[in-house]
């Protein structure tokens, strides 16, 4: 028969063409919206080939309903039925949600939703064997900046347990970093960044895919939803909070101490602290999170600038909320804090820790001048400062 793997020209779509090859998969369809192999994989391919499989790379776009059943018909006409399809196309587009336009995030959805919808209709009077939609472990741990690649993938988990109630094969599998192919393998950085803000860490497409062919062994009896991800449960409970809710109790990754906040040292340094001093600490504890970040010393982070000229962008501006929440257990909102330095982000978190800068007597004026001439931390800007003002002073 035939087997269809969507996005298959490259990374875990190519690494699962080459499983199926190795499986014994006559004709292996590698589809693509350009139709056009990975540069580097040239090698690979050829020893695909030695498999005695028959490889055929064909130019599609999921998103086409027409082209999708073409497609299929001319698969029937010269090489049989299709037996499987690995539904691997993906869009990314990542940024953070007050960006995602709607032209955005159709073209992120589009490439799994569409391509779904449109291979199982093409398909429907096929024998299919399997009918597998390759999803991601973001949809229940999440992934900064990702959304809408989070829900393409949250909605092909339905998908699947919608097609298994009608009788229908389906499997939509959520895999964690996959070290060796893809963009985690392209992009160090990135796999790194990944595991710093969500704990997640790579394993390799060997793993991931003898771990498929279980499933597919198993049939109906394996779930028609299962995520396959490897994540560190410290950095995991550090990183995100959702992993300390009830719900993922049973995996045993949230944290052990009772203190509940790490950075509880950060807290206590804090009570009692007037202004001028708990922001000065702040103001610290934030630029050794942002040196961490851009991968810089610290004695390089100048304090006086604004956020955007640092460096960061909007998904590295997110690692930093995630830092906030994890140092100071507050949510202080990243939108706008470009333009603000970091003494007006050691306020805004002050004021979000319950007004413990209203305690203290004082004088504004004070406030400031320690800020820039003690601390080299820079000044407020009014809207902060305005905040921190004394109940008397805002009324003076």
């Amino acid at each position: 028969g035939v087997y269809i793997v969507t996005g298959g020209v490259s990374g875990l779509g190519f690494a699962t063409a080459n499983w199926l090859a190795h499986k014994g998969a006559g004709t292996l369809v590698l589809a693509s919206r350009r139709g056009k192999l990975e540069d580097g994989l040239e090698e690979a391919l050829e020893t695909l080939k030695a498999t005695g499989a028959k490889v055929l790379i064909e130019a599609l776009d999921v998103t086409d309903r027409a082209a999708v059943s073409a497609l299929v018909a001319r698969l029937n006409a010269g090489h049989g039925p299709v037996r499987g399809v690995v539904h691997a196309a993906v869009v990314l587009d990542d940024g953070m949600i007050t960006g995602l336009e709607p032209a955005r995030l159709r073209l992120s959805l589009g490439a799994k939703i569409d391509g779904a919808l449109n291979l199982e209709a093409a398909l429907e009077d096929q024998p299919l064997d399997f009918f597998i939609l390759y999803s991601s472990a973001t949809t229940v741990i999440g992934s900064p900046g990702q959304g809408a690649y989070v829900a393409a993938n949250a909605w092909m988990e339905g998908f699947a347990r919608a097609r298994r109630q009608r009788g229908k094969p389906a499997l939509a599998i959520g895999w964690g970093a996959i070290s060796d192919v893809g963009i985690i393998a392209r992009d160090k950085q990135l796999g790194r960044r990944l595991k710093r803000t969500t704990g997640v860490q790579a394993i390799s497409s060997s793993e991931s895919l003898a771990h498929l062919g279980r499933l597919i062994a198993l049939g109906d009896a394996a779930p028609a939803m299962q995520f396959y991800t490897n994540i560190s449960p410290g950095a995991a409970a550090e990183k995100l909070r959702l992993i300390n809710s009830p719900a993922f109790a049973g995996l045993g990754l949230a944290r052990r101490d009772e203190g509940g906040i790490e950075g509880g040292d950060l807290l206590s340094a804090l009570e009692g602290k007037a202004p001028a001093e708990a922001i000065a600490l702040l103001v610290v504890a934030l630029r050794r999170e942002i040196s961490l970040i851009l991968r810089m010393p610290e004695e390089q982070i100048d304090t006086s600038r604004p956020l955007s000229e640092l460096g960061l962008d909007s998904l590295m501006a997110l690692e930093l909320q995630l830092a906030i929440e994890r140092l100071a257990g507050t949510d202080v909102p990243m939108v706008g804090a470009g333009n603000r330095k970091l003494a007006d982000l050691a306020g805004m978190i002050l004021v979000a820790l319950g007004g413990e800068a209203s305690q203290t007597d004082s004088p504004q004026a004070d406030l400031v001048s320690a800020l820039s001439s003690q601390h080299n931390v820079g000044t407020l800007d009014e809207a902060t400062a305005a905040r921190l003002k004394t109940p008397q002073e805002a009324a003076e």
